[in-house]
């Protein structure tokens, strides 16, 4: 064997390393890319955070650890996050990560931001009725600032009464969108909608067509509640309000009903369509209800004082297959969100606590005080770039 065969044999090839780093943690690649300008392009390659992005979901679907975000507000200071890691038993990791605080993004006001969604690893937040969204890749402390908009023409000669925005990762493309409907009222005239999407892979907006949504008979209002927007099935769902009217001869709207129901946006063919709820008695006193996904399917969380149902489309699209799956008394006092696998994160006894609404099994995760938790959202670290 000549010299050089022997000194080549003691190094593995490169590829097999790459193989190697696709297991390792986010925090360890990041150091990693310091070692040399070779490792540094292998591991901000898309090739490579493809990979790594396979491997992360696959371990998440092949374990029992759920991870989540969580936006706090402790004592009325600013707004941070943190980072939970845990099993059917306890936590295994906590992290109030001090080295990327909200702050660092130049908040326009003090009030705790929405988290609009949270896809492989990167954060979308916003404030109520502010044109500015956020892209957040907390892993690697990346953020990107969206600030402008296809609407600027409408936002300058009127005024915002609702907004609501929606954050997917499209697998298709294997890119990132995000749909903003805003309600825009102007003197002498009725309020109307537009609609626009970004696309992050061209980081451009576009106008979206709202004749669906423009009925004189029908009315749409999204509910502006946090954990109302929900990816499923390649399309987006908000919990809204409909009101029905009817139009009567001198041309006039007379009101009939209202009714809850999911406004949902097709990721595949960029419609709007609306999606029929269950029977659901929302006007109901104390009647709270949430819109999420529940082990891949469309699903209802409704609380009152007396129970908490769980009612699950099992067939997606078809309204007679809404179906009540789950009734429990009520054991919980306020219900946060639910994870990939079906656990409902809730508040009980003000300490955040994970329930499987099957089993009903309760796991106290040992953090006590949750007034100060704003928001909970199933979350994963990622390499993946907004900037690219």
């Amino acid at each position: 064997m000549s010299k050089k065969e022997s000194m080549s044999s003691k190094y593995l090839p490169h590829e097999l390393v790459l193989e190697i780093l696709t297991w390792l943690m986010v925090k360890s690649l990041v150091r990693f890319r310091l070692v040399s300008k070779l490792w540094n392009s292998s591991i901000t390659s898309r090739g490579f955070i493809n990979a790594h992005l396979n491997k992360s979901n696959q371990l998440c679907k092949n374990n029992d650890k759920s991870h989540f975000l969580l936006l706090t507000e402790p004592d009325n200071t600013l707004p941070n996050l943190c980072m939970i890691t845990c099993n059917n038993s306890e936590v295994s990791r906590l992290e109030f990560p001090n080295s990327f605080p909200l702050a660092r993004l130049e908040f326009p006001n003090s009030f705790p931001p929405i988290i609009v969604g949270v896809y492989n690893g990167i954060a979308c937040l916003r404030f109520t009725l502010e044109p500015t969204i956020y892209l957040w890749n907390i892993s690697i402390q990346e953020f990107k600032v969206l600030t402008t908009t296809c609407l600027s023409s409408y936002l300058k000669q009127t005024e915002i009464s609702e907004m609501a925005v929606g954050f997917s990762y499209f697998s298709k493309n294997n890119d990132y969108k995000i749909v903003r409907i805003v309600y825009l009222r102007s003197r002498n005239m009725e309020p109307w909608i537009e609609a626009e999407i970004y696309t992050l892979s061209t980081d451009t907006w576009r106008r979206l067509p709202t004749e669906s949504l423009r009925s004189r008979k029908i009315h749409y209002v999204v509910i502006s509640r946090r954990d109302t927007c929900q990816l499923v099935n390649e399309a987006l769902h908000w919990m809204s309000l409909v009101s029905v009217y009817s139009i009567r001869s001198n041309g006039i709207r007379a009101y009939i009903r209202t009714c809850l129901s999911s406004l949902c946006f097709d990721l595949n063919e960029e419609r709007f369509r609306e999606i029929v709820l269950p029977d659901i008695d929302f006007l109901e006193v104390g009647h709270i209800e949430f819109l999420v996904e529940y082990k891949g399917s469309l699903a209802v969380v409704t609380m009152s004082d007396a129970k908490i149902c769980l009612w699950v489309m099992k067939v997606y699209g078809v309204v007679e297959s809404w179906t009540k799956q789950i009734v429990l008394p009520k054991i919980f006092d306020w219900f946060f969100s639910c994870s990939n696998t079906g656990v409902f994160i809730v508040e009980q006894d003000h300490r955040l606590t994970l329930l499987d609404p099957e089993t009903r099994r309760e796991n106290n995760l040992g953090i006590q005080g949750v007034t100060w938790i704003v928001h909970v959202t199933n979350s994963m670290e990622s390499l993946v770039l907004i900037g690219k």
